[in-house]
């Protein structure tokens, strides 16, 4: 007999990575912010934290009940909305809801930053020989 889709199965993984995100959020805001954060700006607009309320529910939509049950036992398509979702809108609300302080200390200022990550954000020129 097989499993009803419709019914609910706990996704503890998802909830655990969900909060864990939040936590680091807070934690960054809290913590790091105040300390990288020092000529008077804010840590966060109100719009980055839209933005991060937005990644994360849509994280969250797109992982747990019923998406990730459908989209496993049944129906292909729903596992690639589910990939579409997590790579086309949660990631790049991840990125706008980002400050620029976060971003510029995990990226740096040296040759990591100046150097390896410009390079690996220009694109690929196809060049027909």
């Amino acid at each position: 007999m097989k499993p009803d889709p419709w019914q609910f199965h706990a996704h503890p993984e998802v909830w655990l990575l969900v909060a864990g995100i939040i936590g680091f959020a807070v934690y960054a805001v809290k913590v790091i912010g105040p300390k990288a954060v020092r000529d008077g700006s804010p840590i966060v607009t109100t719009r980055q934290k839209v933005w991060f309320a937005l990644a994360v529910l849509t994280m969250w939509v797109a992982a747990d009940w019923p998406i990730h049950d459908i989209g496993e036992r049944y129906l292909y398509f729903v596992h690639m909305f589910q990939h579409l979702l997590l790579t086309m809108v949660a990631a790049p609300l991840f990125l706008l809801a980002t400050p620029t302080w976060l971003a510029r200390l995990i990226v740096g200022d040296g040759w990591f930053a100046g150097r390896f990550v410009r390079n690996l954000c220009r694109p690929v020129v196809g060049v027909d020989r």
